[in-house]
């Protein structure tokens, strides 16, 4: 309970800060003349992906005889997606065996391999985009030098 509290208040401050040094009139303006459209989109689209790390996650801790509920996971990953956005190169997605220990009283030792293995995955999925990009814009910068 003190955690989320720590945590709300730290949120909030994140927030007033955020407020205070930005021109909050500016960003108002901003998002009101903003495709609605796109916005929608991207939240949809945010959100489909939360499913599936979520879902992810869920499957590796299976795999480690951790069985919990989505709704479970989901919690525990969202609040560990919080931690690890506020700290530097995502280190504090650790914690969030710490977070599912609080939670479900579930090991730490045996769901931290989770999160690594999950990160391994991100690294090599992210190296795999990056080279079909690399691959795909010397396709095309070789079509320009045909014309």
């Amino acid at each position: 309970m003190q955690l989320r509290i720590l945590l709300l208040i730290f949120s909030l401050l994140l927030l007033a800060l955020l407020l205070y040094y930005s021109d909050f009139f500016k960003v108002v303006s901003l998002l009101a003349k903003a495709n609605i459209f796109y916005v929608s989109l991207g939240f949809c689209l945010w959100f489909f992906g939360l499913v599936i790390r979520t879902e992810r996650w869920r499957y590796l801790l299976s795999k480690a005889k951790i069985k919990l509920g989505f709704w479970q996971t989901a919690k525990v990953y969202i609040q560990g997606m919080f931690l690890s956005n506020v700290t530097p190169a995502k280190v504090g997605d650790p914690l969030r065996s710490v977070l599912l220990k609080a939670a479900c009283k579930k090991s730490i030792s045996s769901s931290l391999p989770s999160v690594f293995v999950e990160r391994i995955f991100d690294v090599v999925v992210t190296v795999l985009f990056s080279l079909l990009a690399c691959f795909s814009f010397t396709l095309f910068l070789s079509g320009l030098l045909e014309l």
